[in-house]
């Protein structure tokens, strides 16, 4: 392990945001394969002397990198570089790690994905995948805790995208979602997911209707209104 220590090119921390300097330093180790998948990382305790500070900027570090689903946490033996994470789209988060809370720069980048994502689903949607994305909507409906409608409109954009057929506008949807999720506790606002679901039914009606300019009109309109609850107007 000592070995392993000295090949890692940590440097000493000296900015306010200590979290977030040892997770973009330690996942540049997982991206340039020095951390590499199954290895075991350095221990906390290891990790605060390495960085020179205190222990729970380290943990929050860990927790965030365990986020992105690069490492794995087994508690009670350390913290694991996942199996297959070389070339993972996850790494593809890393240059965006410093953007993750600028929410007005990612909802700018969700329009510009989700737009197209709509126009494409209205053109190439088969039947099921129509019926799928109807179930998100109803499980939005039905949902009994903010949770449950949280977790039902993150089910109902990846709906969309999957039935658009295009592999890499939904990846890159993915990675713009899991930038969020990271600052999900600053984005629960019951009034935003309760004007989604009559949005979300506009946006389906014109996928069904098979109109692939109002389907990205709808949905634009939609990210609008978001945007504008947040204040990110």
């Amino acid at each position: 392990m000592k070995e392993k220590l000295n090949q890692l090119e940590i440097k000493k921390l000296k900015t306010v945001n200590l979290s977030d300097e040892i997770t973009n330093q330690l996942i540049q180790q997982i991206v340039q394969g020095k951390l590499k998948g199954g290895e075991k990382l350095p221990s906390e305790r290891e990790l605060t002397e390495m960085f020179g500070v205190s222990r729970s900027s380290v943990r929050e570090a860990i927790n965030a990198i365990s986020r992105l689903g690069l490492i794995k946490i087994v508690h009670g033996k350390g913290s694991f570089v996942n199996e297959g994470v070389e070339g993972s789209a996850d790494l593809l988060l890393y240059p965006l790690l410093s953007f993750r809370e600028d929410m007005k720069s990612l909802f700018e980048a969700r329009m510009v994905v989700q737009v197209k994502l709509a126009e494409f689903a209205a053109v190439r949607a088969k039947e099921e995948d129509i019926r799928n994305i109807e179930k998100r909507i109803e499980a939005m409906k039905n949902a009994k805790s903010m949770e449950e409608m949280v977790q039902a409109d993150v089910d109902y954009d990846f709906a969309i995208a999957k039935s658009a057929k295009n592999p890499v506008l939904l990846t890159f949807l993915s990675s713009i979602q899991t930038l969020m999720k990271m600052t999900q506790s600053n984005l629960i606002n019951p009034q935003a997911y309760s004007n989604a679901i009559f949005a979300h039914s506009l946006i389906l009606e014109k996928i069904r209707s098979r109109d692939s300019f109002l389907a990205g009109e709808e949905m634009k309109k939609h990210l609008l209104d978001v945007m504008r609850v947040y204040h990110l107007d």
